[in-house]
Parts: structure tokens; C-alpha cells; sequence
């Protein structure tokens, strides 16, 4: 596939193809070269060097909100916009309308339009792949995604490509859902096991909760060795974790400022902010592998400007 794009380092010009769907973006953005890109732009967030304030939002007709994301570096700047209505079921349209724009820090010239779902589901299940790489005490060999959605899928192709010997249960809002997901997806890669109890096995190394509900879809306690990362929900009214088991475990966030007005797992559990570790921290010291661990994620641009960097240089 041939992918025609002004790049910041030729000599500017007319654009002649934006990278626009879904599948072209998805070509652009590999695993490992987004788990390292994930890795350097978390470091430099935690230096300072990337600007990224947080996500600002205003109301849309019919319950609808457009969100806005920005990043800029040294190098370029990225601007995600995410537009959400939920009437567009009726309409049998998608939920979520997303493109991320990525430009020329220095020119400010416009080089690249990405798909924004895609990129967002991408680097969302890297970035737990980036907490699972610093997060555990030893290589996982067994998990449990709790959730059947489009983030499941994108977290298990992560993976097949970044822990390939790893195996998961599934869990879903029914056993028939839990079976039906492992046999579509079987051709991704990875060992997949529905579960059929409400019973978690005990050999557990990791458990991602990627699900929309409000109310707690794990509520075991928590256990030093078994990772617990909570993905799927940035609403400061919803939780998908007991409270007694975020308040039992050493916390993680990805992003610190936006955590704090976001990540309902947290505020609903009343934690101590003061003693909330960023994952720039992790990074550059070891956690307390004595303790469970907790890693919560909601999202910010930098790390759609760790994708875009990503982008560019595979189209280059």
C-alpha cells in the first residue's frame, strides 16, 4: 500500500493522500515500535518536555460531547478530537467520531490525519502492555480481560505480538458471550479460555477490566503478584473495581492531572492522591512488588502523539 503524506523533514508541499481509515492507520502503527515510542514519551512527559494539558469538552445536541486533546513536542504537535452522541445507534452509525491531526511543531504545517478510534484502541492496549513490562514482578504467563468489546481485540493483538506466550480468560456478561468471543477471535493468536463460574483462578498474573459499566465487575481482593489494571472507564461517577480493593492496592496511573477529575476507580474509592504514582514514575523506579498493584489508565493526547511519531516514521 502506498501512502503519499508531506513529511516535516521534506520540503513542504501540497498534501496528496491523508492517511484517513481505519486500516491504513492500523498499517502505521506497530506494536513494538509503539510500545518503545509509548516508553520515550512517557519518560519525556514526566521530564517536562511534552506539553499536554487536559482534556477540555463542550455539549453537543441530543447529549452529545466533543472532546478536545492536545500535545506538543519538540518535534510535532497532535490534536485529537472526539466527537460522542448517543443517538447514533438509531442513525446506525458509530457511538464515537475521532480523528487525531498531527502537525510540524515548528511550522505549525498540517502532515497527517489519522484515524482516531483506531489509534485511541491501539496505544490504549500498548500502554497496558507498558504497565504490564514494569508493573509485574516476573514475565506474565496467565490473564483475564474482563470485557468483550473493540478493546479486548485490540489488547489481545497487542499481545499475540508483545507477550506471545501469554494465555487469557475471558469473561463476559453471559458464559454464551465469553465462548462465542474466544471462537471468533481464535485466529488472533493467542490461547483464549471463557469463563463458565464466577470463580477467578487463582494462577491469575494479570486481570484488565475493559468494560463501560458504573457499577464494580471485580470485586476480589486484592493479591501481590496478580496485576490489576482498570481500562475502560473515565468517568468520575463509575467504577469497574471495588473500592476495597483499590484502596488495598499500590496505585498507578497513567496520567496523573487528568486522573484526578476522571478516573472514577479512584474517586469512588476516596484514595490518597498524595501517595498516586504516575507511570513516568514507575519508569525510573521500581514499584513495591511486596504489595498489589493497581494501574489505572484514562488516556491523554501524548500518548496519541507517541502513536503519531509512530506513523511518521513508518510512512517515511
Amino acid at each position: 500500500m502506498s501512502l503519499k503524506v508531506c513529511l516535516p523533514w521534506k520540503k513542504p508541499g501540497k498534501i496528496e493522500k491523508i492517511t484517513r481509515n481505519a486500516k491504513e492507520t492500523a498499517h502505521l502503527l506497530g506494536h513494538l515500535a509503539l510500545f518503545n515510542s509509548l516508553e520515550k514519551v512517557c519518560r519525556e512527559y514526566g521530564e517536562g518536555k511534552i506539553s499536554c494539558p487536559p482534556r477540555t469538552y463542550i455539549s453537543l445536541p441530543e447529549h452529545g460531547h466533543l472532546f478536545s486533546m492536545v500535545a506538543s513536542a519538540h518535534d510535532i504537535t497532535v490534536h485529537k478530537l472526539i466527537l460522542v452522541n448517543p443517538n447514533n445507534r438509531k442513525r446506525d452509525l458509530p457511538l464515537v467520531h475521532s480523528e487525531v491531526r498531527v502537525y510540524d511543531s515548528k511550522s505549525g504545517e498540517s502532515i497527517l490525519l489519522l484515524d482516531g478510534p483506531t489509534v485511541t484502541e491501539r496505544r490504549t492496549a500498548v500502554l497496558s502492555a507498558v504497565g504490564m513490562r514494569h508493573l509485574c514482578s516476573a514475565p506474565p504467563s496467565e490473564g483475564m480481560l474482563i470485557g468483550t468489546g473493540k478493546l479486548a481485540i485490540s489488547h489481545l493483538q497487542a499481545f499475540n505480538i508483545l507477550f506471545p506466550n501469554m494465555s487469557f480468560w475471558i469473561k463476559a456478561t453471559s458464559e454464551a458471550k465469553a465462548k462465542e468471543f474466544c471462537r471468533k477471535h481464535s485466529s488472533i493468536g493467542v490461547e483464549l479460555r471463557p469463563c463458565t463460574s464466577n470463580v477467578v483462578p487463582e494462577s491469575l498474573d494479570v486481570v484488565i477490566t475493559m468494560t463501560s459499566s458504573t457499577n464494580p465487575v471485580y470485586s476480589e481482593p486484592a493479591i501481590a503478584g496478580r496485576l490489576l489494571i482498570g481500562v475502560g472507564t473515565c468517568n468520575p461517577n463509575a467504577s469497574e473495581i471495588f473500592a476495597d480493593t483499590v484502596r488495598s492496592s499500590q496505585v498507578v496511573i497513567d496520567e496523573k492531572t487528568g486522573g484526578i477529575n476522571e478516573a472514577g476507580d479512584l474517586l469512588q474509592a476516596k484514595i490518597d492522591w498524595s501517595e498516586v504514582h504516575s507511570l513516568s514514575d514507575i519508569l525510573t523506579s521500581q514499584p513495591d512488588f511486596s504489595r498489589p498493584i493497581f494501574f489505572k489508565t484514562v488516556g491523554c493526547a501524548a500518548w496519541d502523539l507517541a502513536a503519531a511519531r509512530v506513523a511518521i516514521d513508518t510512512a517515511r
